[in-house]
């Protein structure tokens, strides 16, 4: 941490390296993981900050049950983690290097969540467009997730901050087509 400190984020990478290559049964691996991935992220290596974060999250939340039990500092690791990563992607080609992401190193059931946080970040900054793509590439990538629909209402909901009116009538009607009683989704999960 010392070297994180004093802004000497080469050398921070590099201890908080030596770390992790202990191991994922060491006491502090997830701990390092999480600071090299900040470290990273200051020296503006996305890409290895990006692997970092996902050792944090990967290490830590090994499904979803762990995810919706965690306990407070869990979640505010989590939550802060998904926000790194997050920023990284709208530094990025955003919603797209996403779904890149995932299939160049596995899905992860917690990908709903990097989509969302993108999301929610491109709200803060009043960029409704830019979370609504986010919200329905999450519904592409993802067509049959039991979360589709409350993504693609999101998408419904940012076009509506933004007052597109003939875009959220346009993806109102999709979401009924896509979800409504007469819909394959429907023929899936039903009541």
């Amino acid at each position: 941490d010392i070297y994180f400190n004093l802004e000497r984020y080469r050398e921070s990478d590099a201890a908080f390296s030596a770390v992790t290559r202990s191991g994922k049964q060491a006491a502090f691996y997830t701990s390092a993981s999480y600071m090299r991935g900040w470290a990273q992220l200051k020296l503006r290596d996305y890409e290895r900050s990006l692997s970092s974060f996902v050792n944090v999250v990967d290490s830590r939340f090994s499904d979803t049950a762990s995810i919706v039990n965690a306990s407070k500092g869990d979640r505010e690791l989590l939550q802060d983690t998904i926000r790194a990563m997050s920023m990284i992607f709208s530094e990025g080609h955003g919603y797209s290097q996403i779904a890149d992401f995932f299939s160049r190193i596995g899905r992860r059931q917690y990908e709903y969540l990097v989509y969302d946080g993108l999301g929610k970040l491109y709200l803060s900054k009043e960029q409704y467009s830019d979370a609504a793509k986010t919200y329905l590439a999450f519904v592409n990538t993802n067509p049959k997730d039991v979360l589709a629909p409350a993504f693609y209402t999101r998408v419904v909901k940012s076009y509506h901050q933004a007052g597109y009116q003939d875009s959220v009538l346009k993806h109102k009607m999709a979401f009924i087509e896509r979800y409504g009683v007469h819909s394959q989704f429907w023929n899936l999960y039903g009541e």
